[in-house]
């Protein structure tokens, strides 16, 4: 398989999988883990409120994918290139904003169903995956749950308890979460561990991950914040991070991987409030890849053990929406990503 046949097969499958399995993932409610790069990466995607029919996403010359949205905003169809060529699709039905099924598809060959079921709040209580396998022999497929899993609230609507129903049929618990009087989440419970988080003044401070049996430390991460309660520093088992601000507009993070000492600064210009460009400077193959880009053909230009300059540089249609990215490695361009929209 070549590098770019390669890099189009995990983009695809990566895209389908966060896309196919984000919705239904087990939720950490009640806890808000500072990510100052969390509005600029939505960012890069569609606006829902914006009166968006559809969008392709190409990458260089192929087209990833194409969805199809709603008068509401809702995602309604989605479908899956390889190559250029249709190879897979995703139906999903709403009631509303509230999304209630999932029908996966390669080509026109059902593969999997997804259903979800809400309290009167609104809140995901269950949901169900089944996949479908198909005997030569037989018109009919022959469907098999793979993931049935229930939520329970309290009376905050927050997150108590998710059970999942085992191999034998029987309801067992997965994870449970204990809140403090503020509602907010303090201690997340699951199998052979238990994650902790501290709080000053409502931010959260320290997140900790330990073993049950023997109580020994897992992981840690640290955070602290300025007078207005943005972060600025970050420490974890493998990274120390540090955030600059101009007011409340991100621009400079720089990190250490503590394992080598290596650097990555990240550099964010911008026109108003639209960022226009991202300069990232990096010694390192393992440093932290805040952007999603760096999953896909930057991964073949990266060379270990020299400094790697990477330039991103955004286009915006009149919706404030990307239309285009262009990626430069040591200043050299290499390809785009253009995001191509139709309107109601």
């Amino acid at each position: 398989m070549t590098k770019k046949k390669y890099f189009r097969f995990q983009l695809l499958l990566f895209i389908i999988l966060v896309d196919f399995c984000g919705f239904a993932q087990d939720p950490i409610e009640g806890v808000n883990v500072p990510n100052p790069l969390k509005k600029i990466e939505s960012s890069f995607y569609p606006n829902p409120k914006s009166p968006i029919k559809s969008f392709f996403y190409i990458v260089d010359k192929d087209t990833v994918s194409k969805t199809d949205y709603d008068l509401k905003g809702n995602e309604i169809v989605k479908l899956y290139y390889e190559g250029n060529k249709l190879r897979s699709k995703v139906i999903n039905k709403f009631i509303g904003a509230l999304k209630t099924e999932v029908l996966y598809y390669t080509k026109d060959v059902l593969q999997s169903k997804t259903t979800y079921k809400y309290d009167s709040n609104n809140n995901l209580v269950e949901w169900k995956v089944l996949n479908y396998t198909y005997d030569k022999n037989s018109s009919t497929p022959k469907a098999v749950v793979d993931n049935h899993s229930f939520l329970e609230y309290n009376k905050n609507n927050k997150i108590v308890k998710m059970f999942m129903v085992n191999s034998q049929n029987v309801k067992v618990l997965y994870y449970e979460n204990i809140y403090d009087s503020l509602n907010n989440l303090i201690e997340n419970i699951k199998y052979q561990w238990k994650e902790k988080f501290e709080y000053e003044n409502d931010l959260l401070i320290r997140q900790s991950k330990i073993f049950n049996n023997d109580n020994t430390p897992y992981s840690y991460a640290d955070y602290k914040y300025n007078d207005m309660k943005l972060l600025i520093e970050s420490d974890d088992n493998y990274y120390k991070s540090r955030f600059t601000y101009d007011s409340i507009k991100l621009i400079k993070v720089n990190y250490i991987y503590k394992n080598d000492n290596s650097i990555q600064d990240i550099d964010l210009i911008y026109n108003n409030d639209l960022l226009t460009k991202v300069l990232i400077n990096t010694s390192s193959l393992y440093s932290k890849p805040e952007f999603h880009f760096k999953t896909d053909h930057l991964a073949f230009f990266w060379k270990k053990n020299e400094l790697n300059k990477l330039q991103m540089e955004f286009l915006y249609d009149k919706y404030n929406n990307i239309v285009e990215i262009k990626y430069f490695i040591r200043d050299i361009y290499k390809y785009s990503k253009f995001f191509i929209y139709t309107y109601y």
